[in-house]
């Protein structure tokens, strides 16, 4: 039957990605992230969304890590961990690191 589609092929699949020189596996956002990803698009919202975009991805790929921790994450890496996410979620064009260290923090 045509109507009868496997969930399966709708979940997102992850990916590894090389951060820092550390291999991680990142796995793509699905249907609870979505008022997140709305935020990403409000002008005056992106950067604290961007950040709990990046905390959240984190939290996944790091579960033992406290929020205080995640918010040590060097500058150096943001470029590096905002492109993985972008790449694993499909979102199109890779970011500019420098610019990016420029317009966010993550303390």
């Amino acid at each position: 039957e045509v109507n009868n589609m496997k969930m399966e092929k709708l979940f997102g699949k992850s990916k590894k990605y090389v951060i820092g020189g550390e291999e991680v596996e990142l796995k793509p956002l699905s249907v609870p992230d979505l008022p997140l990803l709305l935020r990403l698009s409000k002008k005056d919202e992106q950067s604290s969304a961007m950040v709990e975009l990046v905390k959240r991805t984190l939290q996944e790929v790091c579960e033992d890590y406290s929020d205080e921790n995640l918010n040590k994450v060097s500058y150096e890496y943001v470029g590096e961990i905002v492109n993985a996410i972008v790449d694993v979620n499909g979102l199109g064009d890779k970011v500019d690191s420098k610019k990016l260290a420029g317009e966010l923090s993550l303390a």
